[in-house]
């Protein structure tokens, strides 16, 4: 692999990496703030999930498989940001 596109990929990664830091540690604070921090976590999901629910996508394609996996990361994320605010299944 050369060393530009090594480059490139190590900065996409990197950038993704941050956002998602960012992003949990964000809804995390939000999450504990208000008081409720699985309902408003759930509430979350379930608000993105319904805004990707409401693309058209044709089955099979590339789009809808990147719907899927935006849900599975959406579910993963979600279930992180319960775990930092004490709030998963588990600690209850």
């Amino acid at each position: 692999m050369n060393n530009g596109l090594r480059d490139l990929i190590a900065a996409i990664d990197g950038r993704a990496m941050v956002t998602h830091l960012v992003l949990t540690s964000l809804v995390s604070r939000m999450a504990l703030a208000s008081g409720k921090p699985r309902e408003y976590a759930d509430g979350m999901f379930e608000g993105i999930s319904a805004i990707l629910d409401e693309y058209d996508l044709r089955p099979g394609s590339y789009e809808q498989l990147a719907q899927l996996k935006m849900r599975d990361y959406l579910a993963e994320f979600f279930a992180a940001v319960a775990r930092n605010t004490g709030q998963s299944p588990e600690s209850e």
